[in-house]
């Protein structure tokens, strides 16, 4: 089980709380964290980038050249990913920067076109295995030219902890309980869980059977209208990919995140 130490600290005020040391100390007191991973870090030269536009490359049927916004200026870059497209919002990476991945992004020339920088995967960047094409950075607000660390929720410290640490512990298969024993250990306030908007309508209930007899003593269930099934937004699978869990869409990934962050399963 991966803990995110960014999302505790949505529950937890940590300021001032340096996490390495933190792990110890919750080795001592509650669970033995195995290891503490560092998540997307050296990253800085990495910045948000508009595309603009995107044309055939002259002497490639599988390349094609992507105008795009860096802010202060505008490049056209070399791009063989599938997904690449007028209006998506990606990482763009400058020459001369060498990313968390090892790649080294050098300028040159790819099939006889200048390429003054690179569009990257997830897995260029160091931040997953994924790369059947450009990270697409749906739902970033932040301007054109943006560094990626400060456009979306992106560094992290991750806790690793054996499950089998915490079988007994059933209110710390969550990440808010786990923030609960944060709180605690720190002797500061814990936030509750944010349930603001949450509101039930005037359609009558879903009937339910539980047929289980004593084998289940409680169900619940509700109806859920006006969904449109698309990707999460990028902070959203980010977060899923450094816990373990593999994005899907918005409604499946709304599940897992309910189950990372109160350790109770929930199904669509």
């Amino acid at each position: 089980m991966y803990i995110s130490w960014r999302w505790i600290s949505q529950w937890v005020d940590t300021e001032g709380v340096d996490p390495g040391d933190f792990a110890e100390r919750f080795t001592r007191s509650v669970a033995e964290i195995e290891a503490v991973l560092e998540f997307g870090q050296g990253l800085d030269e990495v910045v948000v980038a508009d595309v603009l536009e995107v044309s055939p490359h002259p002497g490639a049927d599988r390349l094609r050249l992507a105008r795009v916004d860096l802010g202060r200026e505008q490049r056209t870059v070399v791009c063989g990913a599938p997904n690449l497209a007028v209006g998506l919002r990606l990482p763009f990476v400058f020459p001369g920067t060498t990313l968390p991945s090892g790649i080294e992004v050098e300028q040159g020339s790819i099939r006889g076109v200048e390429s003054p920088g690179m569009l990257a995967s997830e897995r260029d960047l160091g931040l997953s295995d994924e790369h059947a094409g450009v990270l697409e950075l749906d739902g970033c607000q932040a301007p054109a030219g943006t560094p990626l660390p400060e456009a979306i929720a992106l560094v992290d410290t991750l806790f690793e902890v054996e499950n089998k640490s915490i079988t007994h512990r059933p209110d710390l298969w969550g990440h808010h309980g786990v923030a609960r024993e944060v709180a605690a250990l720190l002797g500061r306030p814990l936030a509750a869980l944010d349930l603001e908007g949450l509101s039930f309508g005037s359609d009558q209930p879903l009937q339910l059977n539980v047929q289980a007899g004593s084998h289940c003593n409680r169900y619940l269930c509700a109806r859920i209208g006006g969904v449109r099934v698309a990707p999460s937004p990028v902070e959203l699978r980010l977060l899923l990919r450094r816990l373990g869990v593999r994005p899907i869409n918005n409604v499946v990934d709304a599940t897992n995140v309910v189950l990372l962050e109160t350790g109770n399963p929930l199904h669509a």
